[in-house]
C-alpha cells in the first residue's frame, strides 16, 4: 500500500460542491426533437475527496466509504527491509490455514490441541510439517528444542505412535469439523470432452465419444471468494475502489524537451491521478460504478454497502523436481482488495489455491484407438488439450457462482487484431490508432463463428487445423474453435473474456524480446569475429553486485546462456551498457546498440514501476513509440551488415527437436532402435543455420500495450506472474512428502489441509519454555555471528544505523605513521604547514573540530584542542541507511567500504543546476568519542560519539554528458589526488547508496591515484590501478531510476527541485529557499552548522522526510529491542506516531 490512510474518516472526508447549474438560455437551445442528457441520466452525486497528507496525496471517492483498511496502519508497515525491527506478526495472518479456505470455528474445543491426542504428538507432527521438506542438522536441532525440550512433553505419549494413523486423523478432523468443512475443502471430480476425427461426422456434437478424465482436485470458486472475503487480513482490504491524485507543489514542475513534450494530460496543471493498486485503477473504478447504478437486490438494507470482489486469476504448470517429468498445473487466486505489498509476499499467505488441473490420462491413445479404430492425430489431440482446459473451467463456473455473478452474496465480515507484417510497427500512430479501434472483444458474430467451426469438427469430420478452418474468420482473427468457459457462462451478464487478459512483463519482455534481442547481440558479436564474445564474458564477470540481491554477482560465461532465469535476463540489460560499450568498432554502430540498451532498460524500469502518474505513463507512451524506432533501425540497419548464424546451444536444440519430431512420425522404428545390439547411426553433424532478427512477434507487438493496462488495472507488479511463480515453491515442497506416483496430486491437496490445520492448532496452543529460551541465546548468538561488529535491528524512524561496538579499535597516530606513504592518506588543501605523517591525523581532527563547533578551525591551536578518547578510531563493518523509496515506502541500503561502498548526496544548491547529486566511495567507518579541551588541559565540551565515514570523491565527466536526452548514462571519475580526493563526512549526509559501474571501454590506470594505496577496494582486484570512468547505473533500480526521470511523489522531501526535471537534461531552476535553508546534504566546500548536520530533529525532518527517535548515542536503546519482542511502550509510539505525520504515513 501507499501512504493515503483515511484516518478518523468522517472528519477528514470532504465533499466536492456540485457544478453550478447550466445557463437556463443553453439548455432549451438545442432542437426539441433532441432530448438532453439531464433528461435521462441523472446527475452524479458528488465526488468525496480526503485532505492532503504531507506526500500531497490525497483520495477520490465515488461513495463514502464505510471501513478505512489503514486507519490504524504502522510504520512499520511501509518498512520492507528485512533488518527493520518491528512488531510480531499477528498469528490469525501468518499462518497457511486462509489459503486453503479453512473458516475460523465459532467455539473453542476443549482439548485445544485437537485432533491430536495430546500436545507432545502434535508438536512432533507440527515439527514435521514445517520448515525444510528435506529435514538437515538444524531441522534435527529444532526437533530438540521445539519438542524434546518442551514443557509439556511426554515420552509415554509416543507408546504406539503411528504416523500413518495421525494423518487419518488430521484428514478424518479436516473432512467433518466445521473448521474445516466440505464447502471449503478439496474435491475430487471428473469432467468429460467430446473428442472428433477426421472425416467421422456426429449428428451432433454432444453424439461424439466422451472422454472422462479423472483426478481434478478443486474448491468450489464462489466458498474461495467467501473464505478470502471473510478472512483476517480483510481487515486491510480496499472494498470501495477510489482515484488516487498528487497535488503537486508548484515549484515540483516539468519542463518539456525536444524529445519528451510536456504530454496534454485531462487533469488540471495542479493535480496529477496516480495509477499504483488495482483498487485505484480505471477497471476497478468502473466496475463499482456499474454495481451502484444497478437498481439493489430486494431485501437488501440501505446500509448494507455494496463491493466488488476484484478476482486476479493465474495458472501455470510447473515442474515438481529437477529430475524426472512430474509437474503440476494449479490455479491460483488473488484478490485485488489487498495491497500489492501484501500479496506479493509468499509468507502473507494472500494466494488461494482453487485447482489443479491433470493432464490428459495416459491411455487416451489406447481409448481413441478402441473408439476410433486407429491413433489420433497431433491436431486431435492439441483440440483435447484446449477443451480440458475450459471444461475445467466450466466444472468451476457452476451454477452458485453464476448466481453470485449476477445478484452478488452477502459477506459478514491476446488483446486486439494486428496483421502479423505489421506487428513490427510497434510504437507508430498507426499502431497506437489501432490498438484502440481493433480491440478484440466477445461478440455475438465472434461466438457464432466458433459454433460453426466446432460444427464443421464434429458433425463434417473436418480436422481442427483442416484448411477449411485455417482459411475460416476465426484464423483470421488468430482465434481457435476452443469454447472459453467464462464466455459460456458470464457472456449474457456483459462480461467481455478478452478483459481479463493483462500483459506479462517476465514472460514477453525478459524471457521475450530482451532475451531474443541479447541472443542476437552475441550472434552479433560472433560474427564480428575476434575475442569479443570473450570481452563481453570478462566485463560481466566484473560487474560489481548492488543491493542485497538487486544485482547478483554473473558468472564466467554469460553469453553461454545456460541456466538463466528472467531475473538473470534483468540484470543484464541493467548493466549492459557499460559492458557492450566499444565491442563494436564499425561506424555508428555502437551508437546504435547504445541506443537500444538504453531504451530498452528505460522502457523495462517504466513497465515495472510500482506506481505512475498521468505524466509518466504520457512518457511511457512516448518512450514506446522512440523504442520502436531504435528497434527497427538495429534491424534495417546494423543487423545486414553481420552473417548472424545460430548460438551452437540454438543448433543442438533444434537436432534435438528434429530427432523427436522423427521418433513421434515413426515410434516403430525408435523402439526398435533403443533394443539391446541394435544398430545405432550416428546423427549428422549439421552446420549452424543463418538468423535473422525478427521483430513480427506478438510478444514485441504486446510493448505497446503496457500503458494503457496500467491505468485500467494498476501498475505490474499488482498483476505479475511472478507473485504466482513463487506460490509453486509450495506445492514443489508438499511435492517431496508424497510418494511420488501417479496419484501425488490427491496428496498434494491433504497435505496442504495438514499444513493448513498444523498452524491453526499452533496459533492457540501455549508456547513452550524451551522457545522462549532458545529466542533469548539466539539475541546473544546475532551479536557473536556478528564479526565482532553487532548491530541490532534497525528502526525504521532512523536514518543511518551503525554499531557502537568499542572492541575494534586503531590507534590513530600509529595508523597515520604506518601509512605515511600512501598519498590516499595525505591531506590536501590544508591551510597550514604540517608534518607529512600528520597529515592524516590534521584532517581527521579538523573534521571532528568542524563537527564539535559548526564551523571550520581558523588555526592549527584550534584543531590541536580536539581530544580524542584514547587516540583510537572504532572500526565498524557497515553503515545501515534508510530512506523513503519514489513509492512512498521504507526501505534500506547496507553501505560496506568491501564491497557495497558506493553512495550518493544531495549537491549544493550552487551545483545542482548542473547535477543533483554528488557521489562518493566509503573506504572507511568509524566513530570517536571527542571533546574540546581548554587551555590547561581540562575538558572544555562534553564529549560526543561521532560517526564518521572515510570517503574517497567522484565528479562528474563533462566531457561525456549523459541522461535521457542523449541516452547515455552519466559518467564518473575519480577526483585527482591534488584536488581534494579525500575527505571525512557525517553519514547524516548520505542519501542512499548508488550502483557505479565500470567503463570497461577506457580501462584502468593510476593517474589519479599513483601507486599502490589502502583508499581502493580489494574486491576490484587491482591495488596499483584504478577503473578510469565509472558509469552510473541509474537502472539498476526503480528507486534509482525515478531519481533521475523525476517527478517520484516519494521523493519530495529528499529531492531538490533539479532533481524532479533531469529527465531532460537541460538547464535546471535552483532549487527552493525552502531546500536552500535545511539541505545542506552533499555539501564538501562549506562548513555546515551543527544543527543542521547531527541534530536528527532538524537534519531529517526536513531532509529525508522524518523525525528521528533520539541522539545518536541512543540508536542502541531500548526501544530496538522492544520492537523485538513486541513489547512497544506509548513514549516509542508517540515517537512513531510523530514520524507518520511527517513522513504522510498517517491521516489524511
Amino acid at each position: 500500500m501507499q501512504p493515503s490512510s483515511l484516518a478518523g474518516l468522517p472528519d477528514h472526508l470532504r465533499v466536492i460542491p456540485p457544478p453550478p447549474p447550466p445557463d437556463p438560455d443553453q439548455s432549451f437551445a438545442q432542437p426539441p426533437d433532441i432530448p438532453t442528457a439531464l433528461e435521462f441520466e441523472p446527475a452524479a452525486p458528488p465526488p468525496i475527496e480526503t485532505k492532503l497528507n504531507s506526500f500531497n496525496l490525497f483520495r477520490r471517492y465515488s461513495a463514502r466509504p464505510q471501513h478505512d483498511p489503514e486507519e490504524d496502519v504502522a510504520l512499520s508497515d511501509f518498512a520492507d527491509a528485512p533488518t527493520y525491527a518491528r512488531p510480531p506478526p499477528d498469528p490469525d495472518e501468518a499462518n497457511p490455514l486462509r489459503p486453503f479456505g479453512a473458516r475460523l470455528p465459532t467455539s473453542q474445543s476443549t482439548n485445544i490441541f485437537a485432533p491430536f491426542l495430546n500436545a507432545t504428538v502434535f508438536r512432533l507432527m507440527k515439527w514435521f510439517y514445517s520448515g525444510s521438506a528435506v529435514k538437515s542438522a538444524g531441522e534435527l536441532d529444532r526437533l530438540v528444542n521445539d519438542v524434546l525440550l518442551a514443557e509439556d512433553f511426554e515420552r509415554k505419549d509416543l507408546r504406539g505412535f503411528s504416523a500413518v494413523r495421525e494423518f487419518d486423523r488430521m484428514d478424518t478432523f479436516a473432512a467433518t469439523q466445521g473448521v474445516f468443512s466440505a464447502d471449503d475443502g478439496w474435491r475430487e471430480g471428473s469432467i468429460k470432452i467430446n473428442v472428433p476425427k477426421e472425416k467421422v461426422l456426429h449428428e451432433s456434437e454432444e453424439a461424439a465419444p466422451e472422454l472422462e478424465v479423472h483426478g481434478i482436485y478443486f474448491r468450489t470458486f464462489l466458498e474461495v471468494i467467501k473464505a478470502a472475503a471473510q478472512a483476517v487480513d480483510t481487515r486491510k482490504a480496499h472494498w470501495l475502489p477510489f482515484g488516487l491524485y498528487w497535488r503537486r507543489k508548484p515549484e515540483v514542475s516539468m519542463s518539456g524537451s525536444q524529445q519528451f513534450p510536456d504530454p496534454v494530460v485531462d487533469v488540471p496543471t495542479s493535480e496529477e491521478r496516480m495509477y499504483s493498486e488495482l483498487y485505484n485503477s480505471d477497471a476497478m473504478i468502473q466496475a463499482d460504478r456499474a454495481i451502484r447504478s444497478a437498481p439493489r437486490q430486494a431485501g437488501d438494507a440501505p446500509e448494507l454497502e455494496y463491493a466488488v470482489a476484484p478476482v486476479m486469476l493465474y495458472s501455470d504448470s510447473t515442474h515438481l523436481t529437477n529430475f524426472g517429468t512430474a509437474s503440476l498445473w494449479p490455479i491460483y487466486a488473488f484478490f485485488g482488495w489487498l495491497s500489492k505489498y501484501v500479496r506479493a509476499k509468499p509468507n502473507s499467505f494472500a494466494v488461494h489455491h482453487l485447482a489443479y488441473i491433470p493432464s490428459l490420462p495416459d491411455t487416451v491413445q489406447a481409448w481413441y484407438q478402441k473408439q476410433y479404430g486407429e491413433p489420433a492425430s497431433a491436431s486431435i489431440l492439441r483440440f483435447c488439450k484446449r477443451e480440458l482446459m475450459q471444461k475445467i473451467w466450466l466444472l468451476l463456473l457452476d451454477s452458485d457462482f453464476i448466481h453470485a455473478y449476477q445478484h452478488g452474496f452477502i459477506c459478514p465480515c491476446p488483446d486486439c487484431h494486428v496483421s502479423k507484417n505489421d506487428i513490427y510497427l510497434m510504437g507508430t500512430k498507426r499502431d497506437l490508432a489501432s490498438r484502440t479501434k481493433n480491440a478484440r472483444k466477445d461478440t455475438g458474430p465472434l461466438q457464432h463463428a466458433i459454433a460453426t467451426v466446432r460444427r464443421w469438427i464434429f458433425q463434417d469430420g473436418i480436422s481442427p487445423e483442416a484448411s477449411r478452418v485455417e482459411n475460416s474468420p476465426l484464423n483470421t482473427h488468430s482465434t481457435t474453435s476452443s469454447r472459453s468457459a467464462f464466455s459460456t457462462r458470464l457472456y449474457d451478464f456483459g462480461f467481455d473474456v478478452y478483459q481479463m487478459l493483462v500483459p506479462d512483463p517476465m514472460h514477453e519482455f525478459e524471457l521475450g524480446v530482451w532475451k531474443s534481442t541479447f541472443t542476437h547481440l552475441i550472434r552479433v558479436l560472433i560474427s564480428a569475429g575476434g575475442d569479443r564474445v570473450q570481452q563481453l564474458d570478462v566485463r560481466f564477470a566484473q560487474v560489481p553486485t548492488f543491493g542485497r540481491d538487486t544485482v547478483r554477482r554473473f558468472g564466467a560465461n554469460v553469453s553461454a546462456l545456460k541456466k538463466l532465469a528472467a531475473r538473470d535476463f534483468e540484470d543484464i540489460l541493467q548493466v549492459a551498457m557499460p559492458v557492450f560499450e566499444g565491442l563494436l568498432d564499425r561506424p555508428g554502430h555502437n551508437k546504435m546498440i547504445l541506443d537500444m540498451l538504453f531504451l530498452l532498460a528505460t522502457w523495462h524500469a517504466l513497465a515495472k514501476l510500482r506506481i505512475h502518474s498521468d505524466s509518466s505513463l504520457a512518457r511511457f507512451e512516448r518512450i514506446c513509440s522512440s523504442l520502436g524506432e531504435v528497434m527497427r533501425t538495429f534491424m534495417n540497419q546494423l543487423c545486414p551488415d553481420y552473417d548472424t548464424k545460430e548460438l551452437p546451444k540454438e543448433t543442438a536444440s533444434r537436432q534435438r527437436r528434429k530427432a523427436a519430431q522423427a521418433a513421434r512420425a515413426d515410434p516403430r522404428a525408435a523402439a526398435m532402435s533403443s533394443l539391446p545390439g541394435a544398430t545405432r547411426t550416428a546423427p549428422r553433424k549439421e552446420p549452424a543455420k543463418r538468423k535473422k532478427f525478427d521483430l513480427n512477434t506478438y510478444k514485441y507487438h504486446r510493448l505497446g500495450d503496457y500503458p494503457r493496462y496500467i491505468r485500467l488495472v494498476g501498475s505490474t507488479d499488482g498483476w505479475t506472474t511472478q507473485t504466482g511463480e513463487l506460490e509453486h515453491r509450495r506445492v514443489k515442497r508438499f511435492y517431496m512428502r508424497t510418494n511420488k506416483n501417479v496419484k501425488f496430486i490427491g496428496q498434494i491437496a491433504k497435505h496442504q489441509r495438514r499444513e493448513a490445520l498444523i498452524y491453526k492448532v499452533a496459533s492457540t496452543a501455549p508456547a513452550t519454555a524451551a522457545l522462549k529460551q532458545r529466542r533469548k541465546l539466539g539475541r546473544r548468538l546475532q551479536l557473536r555471528t556478528a564479526d565482532k561488529d553487532p548491530l541490532s535491528l534497525t528502526l525504521p524512524t532512523q536514518h543511518y544505523h551503525i554499531s557502537d561496538d568499542p572492541r575494534n579499535a586503531v590507534d590513530l597516530d600509529a595508523f597515520a605513521h604506518e601509512n605515511q606513504d600512501d598519498l590516499g592518506c595525505e591531506a590536501s588543501h590544508l591551510h597550514f604547514s604540517t608534518s607529512q605523517h600528520n597529515k592524516f591525523v590534521y584532517k581527521v581532527k579538523a573534521h571532528i573540530y568542524e563537527r564539535l563547533t559548526g564551523h571550520e578551525p581558523q588555526s592549527r591551536d584550534d584543531v590541536a584542542r580536539t581530544r580524542i578518547r584514547s587516540n583510537a578510531l572504532r572500526l565498524h563493518k557497515r553503515v545501515r541507511l534508510n530512506y523513503t523509496t519514489y513509492d512512498m515506502r521504507r526501505t534500506q541500503d547496507s553501505i560496506n567500504p568491501s564491497t557495497h561502498s558506493d553512495v550518493m548526496m544531495l549537491a549544493s544548491p550552487d551545483d545542482a543546476a548542473v547535477h543533483p547529486y554528488v557521489y562518493a566511495r566509503v573506504i572507511s567507518v568509524f566513530h570517536v568519542k571527542a571533546y574540546l579541551s581548554g587551555e590547561d588541559g581540562s575538558p572544555d565540551t562534553a564529549e560526543r560519539l561521532l560517526h564518521i565515514l572515510w570517503v574517497r570523491w567522484f565528479e562528474l565527466d563533462s566531457t561525456a554528458p549523459g541522461g535521457f536526452m542523449t541516452r547515455r548514462l552519466h559518467r564518473l571519475r575519480f577526483a585527482h589526488v591534488d584536488d581534494n580526493a579525500f575527505g571525512f563526512i557525517s553519514p547524516s549526509r548520505l542519501l542512499r547508496g548508488v550502483h557505479l559501474i565500470p567503463a570497461f571501454a577506457h580501462g584502468r590506470s593510476d593517474s589519479t591515484l599513483p601507486g599502490p594505496s589502502i583508499a581502493r577496494r580489494d574486491s576490484d582486484g587491482d591495488d596499483d590501478q584504478d577503473w578510469n570512468y565509472h558509469y552510473v547505473g541509474m537502472f539498476s533500480d526503480r528507486d534509482l531510476f525515478m531519481r533521475y526521470f523525476g517527478n517520484a511523489v516519494g521523493h519530495q522531501h529528499t529531492a531538490p527541485s533539479s532533481a524532479a526535471q533531469p529527465v531532460f537534461d537541460e538547464v535546471e531552476e535552483e532549487r527552493s529557499e525552502e531546500h536552500d535553508q535545511d539541505d545542506p546534504a552533499g555539501r564538501t566546500d562549506v562548513p555546515v552548522p551543527i544543527e543542521a548536520e547531527d541534530d536528527p530533529e532538524n537534519d531529517e525532518a526536513a531532509d529525508y522526510g522524518y523525525i528521528s527517535s533520539g541522539d545518536e548515542e541512543e540508536e542502541l536503546g531500548g526501544a530496538s529491542l522492544l520492537f523485538e519482542e513486541g513489547q512497544l511502550d506509548g513514549d516509542v509510539d508517540d515517537v512513531e506516531e510523530d514520524i507518520m505525520v511527517a513522513e504522510g504515513y498517517a491521516e489524511l
